[in-house]
């Protein structure tokens, strides 16, 4: 399971921009410290509430996101995961522009599925979800992540993280987290997750 925004592209600066034209006045520590739990449960959205490409948020940050390049290396690590592992991403992002982004850089053929916000706002409900329709356990599973809030998910539901650095958390937060590993670069994700299962 790989997460998308600070993962395989960097969002962070426009999701910061975005954030402060719908909600102003909150700080780029404030705004990382959302991400320390579940984004939604961090802004109090109501769980019945529709969160698709229409929301405010993400018809100012799709066309901007989609502009953006990948974070460099990122796609060499997908392309050599693939070639040994299943890849869905889990996102809090909404799936149709991932699945846009992922095409436009050659990449959307190395998931096999994007779990995103308009699937489950929890990522906990969305691993359960990967247990389910892939037959597998969290033994199975690794996730590789940017945020403390995505690796407390993802322990709730047994999985253990790969963190990486070059996104939203920096490595202190990240530790609090208590991932099987961090990472500094895209380079040592491969060998972080044949670490793992072997």
């Amino acid at each position: 399971m790989i997460d998308f925004d600070g993962v395989i592209v960097d969002t962070f600066k426009i999701c910061m921009e975005t954030n402060n034209q719908v909600w102003p006045d909150v700080s780029a520590d404030e705004y990382r410290k959302q991400f320390e739990g579940n984004i939604y449960e961090s802004l109090n959205v109501d769980h019945d509430t529709v969160i698709d490409e229409e929301d405010g948020f993400f018809k100012l940050y799709i066309p901007r996101m989609l502009e953006l390049d990948p974070v460099s290396g990122i796609t060499q690590v997908v392309d050599k995961l693939r070639e040994k592992y299943l890849l869905v991403v889990v996102s809090s992002s909404v799936s149709s522009p991932i699945e846009e982004y992922l095409t436009k850089h050659s990449m959307m053929s190395h998931f096999d599925k994007v779990f995103g916000v308009n699937i489950h706002k929890s990522k906990l409900a969305k691993i359960k979800m990967v247990f389910e329709e892939y037959g597998v356990e969290a033994k199975d599973c690794l996730f590789i992540t940017d945020t403390l809030g995505d690796m407390r998910e993802a322990r709730a539901a047994g999985v253990d993280a790969v963190g990486v650095t070059w996104g939203w958390h920096p490595r202190e937060t990240l530790e609090k987290g208590s991932p099987f590993t961090i990472v500094d670069t895209p380079g040592e994700i491969v060998s972080a997750v044949d670490r793992y299962f072997a």
